[in-house]
């Protein structure tokens, strides 16, 4: 009986050729899938300021993972703010005087309007002080006029007056009288 021999020829040019096309290709992969992320990383260093902030944001997950923080505390009103937080006070002793208060604490979206996105517009606005009756109802914003800026000043006018809360800025180089303060708010309160 003959057992049949099989004889299986390898050609060692075809093996190191096909194993040199595959191994172009998967040189040509990485680099263009290594190149992109290089695109991607480089765009972001053109921006400075996000550049920044991804070198911030770095340093915040080291402390946090340190479970350490960068603050410290620091007063929350300024010399003329507290000024003039104790005039109000004494001025008007049956009204609540509030300070540093976001708008969006103290105003409210109309039924039928995209709620989130008005509230996005006014999140970053501060009174520096709310006058309000007893029941926490606001009766005037009060603004000095250090503190803002032309723009920022006419956005918080126009919300201020669409919400029907009058807007008072209190000049600090010239400061009301007690008369006068007390007549203005007598004169609001009652409307």
């Amino acid at each position: 009986m003959e057992t049949a021999t099989f004889s299986i020829a390898i050609d060692y040019n075809l093996i190191i050729f096909v194993l040199a096309v595959l191994g172009s290709f998967i040189l040509i992969l990485y680099i263009f899938l290594y190149s992109k992320k290089r695109k991607k990383v480089s765009d972001l260093i053109k921006n400075e300021d996000l550049l920044e902030e991804i070198k911030t944001e770095k340093k915040l997950k080291k402390l946090a993972q340190k479970k350490e923080y960068p603050y410290l505390p620091k007063k929350l009103l300024t010399e003329t703010e507290t000024e003039v937080y104790y005039k109000l006070l004494e001025e008007l002793p049956f009204f609540n005087i509030l300070s540093k208060v976001p708008y969006s604490s103290f105003l409210d979206v109309k039924e039928g309007f995209n709620k989130q996105l008005l509230k996005g517009k006014i999140s970053k606005l501060v009174a520096d002080f709310v006058i309000c009756k007893r029941d926490f109802s606001v009766i005037v914003v009060l603004e000095l006029d250090k503190n803002t800026d032309e723009k920022v000043l006419e956005k918080k006018e126009k919300v201020l007056k669409s919400a029907n809360i009058p807007l008072y800025i209190w000049d600090t180089q010239n400061p009301p009288s007690s008369e006068d303060l007390q007549e203005f708010i007598k004169s609001i309160s009652q409307k």
